[in-house]
């Protein structure tokens, strides 16, 4: 799971501006730990990719015990291909989940990891255009010039696999946590009941 180092606006900066960006960190942080115990005692290994990379003592502090993978420099892209890489060198399949997706299960991630098994690529798209996961059994070239955090990422990611000629799974489709009106959502699903992070 990509996170970032949980300093005030650093983190869910957007929707920050809607409701404060002391309100959206702390919510970010929330999400975060509420999420990491999704993945507790589950058949796949479950690592944190941090970024910035100097920054570890301090997600450490924030996010406690876990296995920690620093992210490396550049673009989104870049990270997540880095980041396929790394893992792929002593995994045999990865999958890169975004930390802003509250409706994400280890049900899904079961379901990544088993369409991998016949399939190159697994891709979770999100409502906005982006994808909550993207999953793959080598490190295959499917980030290069796509313009991101735009509403064609998942687009154009699609496009760089059918150009590659790499078989595609597409998980179902997630709300990820960018704005007030996805916080809405989230207050209505109850994935973070009582707290004070959500008060208005």
């Amino acid at each position: 799971m990509f996170i970032k180092d949980p300093v005030i606006g650093k983190v869910k900066t957007r929707l920050g501006t809607e409701v404060g960006q002391e309100k959206a960190r702390q919510l970010y942080v929330r999400i975060v730990k509420k999420q990491m115990k999704i993945h507790d005692n589950q058949a796949y290994c479950f690592m944190l990719g941090f970024a910035p990379p100097s920054r570890l003592p301090h997600v450490r502090k924030m996010f406690g015990n876990a296995e920690y993978i620093a992210q490396s420099g550049g673009n989104l892209g870049t990270r997540m291909s880095s980041m396929a890489a790394q893992v792929l060198s002593g995994f045999e399949k990865v999958c890169i989940i975004g930390s802003d997706i509250p409706g994400i299960t280890s049900s899904i991630i079961k379901k990544a990891f088993g369409a991998l098994n016949a399939n190159d690529i697994v891709i979770g798209p999100c409502f906005d255009g982006g994808y909550y996961l993207i999953g793959m059994k080598k490190a295959y070239d499917v980030f290069s010039g796509i313009s991101w955090s735009t509403p064609t990422v998942l687009e154009d990611t699609l496009a760089m696999c059918k150009k590659q000629h790499l078989s595609t799974v597409v998980l179902p489709m997630l709300h990820d946590l960018d704005n007030a009106d996805s916080l809405r959502l989230l207050r209505a699903s109850g994935f973070l009941r009582n707290s004070q992070a959500l008060r208005a």
